[in-house]
């Protein structure tokens, strides 16, 4: 249900990757997200899942959970990339892809970066690493909304009142709202449905 609400919005893999390197801002980024040739990083390579085709367009999936840290295994994926020489035959998500992956927009992210600011005089206090652990590890706001959703529509059929909150319908029926640790989930959602 929830990838059908992304689809609806219609949020895909092929719209989210940069791909195109002429626009030099891309061109950039994803030489920035090369990694170097190492054994550890050409393991990488063949053990994650590869996000374009063999004719270099992006394949239609749902991507791995966005991390913290892209260089590692497993990770949200790997792109076939020739950038800079004697580097890696592939690049990470750059920091851009990983935000738009998390459900914000091509502003959003240009806003976090144009009010990114130096440190230490030469280095930027969102680094690219630090960019990509802001995107990482969270819930992607589409899946989040959705979430909502599915409860605002659940709270509906289960208490028939939308004016009225699940908090203030459950203390009205004397619905304990925090159950204890012996007390499964089950019998939570039993205890709810019998009132």
């Amino acid at each position: 249900m929830i990838t059908q609400a992304l689809r609806r919005r219609n949020v895909r893999l092929p719209d989210i990757l940069k791909l195109d390197y002429s626009n030099p801002k891309y061109k950039k980024e994803a030489d920035e997200s090369q990694p170097n040739n190492t054994k550890s990083r050409q393991r990488i390579y063949e053990t994650n899942v590869h996000l374009l085709d063999e004719h270099g367009r992006a394949i239609d999936i749902v991507v791995n959970t966005v991390t913290t840290k892209q260089d590692r295994h497993p990770n949200s994926g790997v792109i076939d990339y020739k950038g800079r020489s004697g580097a890696a035959s592939y690049r990470n998500l750059t920091p851009r892809e990983c935000f738009l992956l998390m459900g914000f927009d091509e502003q959003d992210y240009q806003t976090v970066v144009n009010n990114n600011v130096p440190k230490n005089g030469h280095s930027m206090l969102f680094s690219r690493d630090k960019l990509i652990r802001l995107a990482g590890n969270s819930i992607v706001v589409d899946v989040l909304e959705c979430l909502f959703k599915l409860i605002d529509d659940a709270n509906k059929v289960l208490f028939g009142a939308e004016s009225e909150s699940v908090n203030d319908k459950c203390h009205a029926l004397d619905v304990p709202r925090v159950y204890s640790e012996e007390e499964s989930g089950q019998e939570a959602i039993d205890s709810l449905l019998s009132c």
